[in-house]
């Protein structure tokens, strides 16, 4: 499969808060993927599921849900609101990750 590009609506929605992700291609999760990335973050129960089955063994717990305990809906064929909303919970997200990963990264410093 090909790595595929954002839509025009993700990347029209994404720029209107400062983010340019016209560059940016999504591909598909390899096993090797889940041993190679320290922090792999699925966006709902379902590619959460798929991912810890493709883990290799030791690592299926791994991948864990980027927003819990909702799941982020992905915009297939969604209006600008829809985007607009799944930015919503992705920057919440962020935040949310960020908090958790700095006690790691401090730990890791000190």
């Amino acid at each position: 499969m090909p790595a595929e590009p954002p839509s025009r609506l993700a990347i029209e929605a994404a720029a209107r808060r400062g983010y340019y992700i016209s560059s940016l291609r999504a591909r598909p999760v390899v096993a090797v993927d889940i041993g190679r990335f320290d922090h792999v973050l699925a966006m709902d129960r379902g590619h959460l599921a798929e991912l810890r089955r493709l883990a290799p063994r030791g690592l299926t717990e791994r991948p864990r849900l980027f927003t819990p305990p909702a799941t982020l809906p992905i915009p297939t064929a969604a209006t600008a609101r829809d985007y607009e909303r799944a930015l919503d919970l992705i920057e919440a997200g962020c935040r949310d990750l960020l908090a958790t990963l700095m006690p790691e990264a401090k730990a890791k410093i000190a």
